[in-house]
């Protein structure tokens, strides 16, 4: 499901031998405007200042916003788990699978073409005691903090008030 319609932009890219790669230049509403950029830059800038000649391009950019928050970008397997393609630039996959003495277990896969891949094959049971243990870090960090008040008393002095949120440092009045 689409968040709202996708954009659409034209650049004239230039390609740098240097970095052995191509340079986006200003955006450009149509192609018409890219068109007249590029000629301009051909005919005022050909060649580099070693007198190789500039290559230039015309490309297209189309920018598409997707809603993740719903299960529309899920592809589903056929036997069961899931993909959730290109989050963050990495693809993250989970499907059903075994450990190697036949324990049930989830196999989470992470990555992209460009970074390579990692996966780790969990056990159901380490599955749900990791789940627990996250959610009650959740609760604990959603909880407000009560301060705890200790009062110690030392003759001849006032009395020395801690406040602790948490394990925050303390006041002395």
């Amino acid at each position: 499901m689409t968040a709202h319609p996708p954009r659409t932009r034209w650049h004239v890219e230039t390609y740098d031998p240097l970095a052995c790669e191509w340079s986006s230049g200003t955006p450009l509403t149509d192609r018409q405007a890219a068109v007249k950029v590029m000629a301009y830059r051909d005919e005022r800038h050909p060649k580099w200042a070693d007198g190789t000649p500039v290559q230039r391009r015309i490309v297209l950019e189309t920018t598409t916003y997707e809603d993740l928050t719903s299960d529309t970008h899920l592809a589903r397997f056929p036997k069961g788990g899931f993909i959730l393609p290109c989050i963050g630039g990495q693809d993250f996959a989970a499907v059903p699978d075994t450990t190697p003495d036949g324990r049930p277990a989830i196999r989470f896969c992470v990555g992209s073409a460009d970074t390579g891949h990692a996966e780790a094959v969990v056990p159901l049971e380490q599955l749900e005691e990791a789940i627990a243990g996250q959610r009650e870090v959740a609760r604990q960090q959603a909880a407000p903090a009560r301060p705890t008040v200790t009062i110690h008393e030392k003759p001849a002095e006032p009395p020395i008030i801690v406040v602790r949120p948490g394990l925050e440092g303390g006041i002395r009045a």
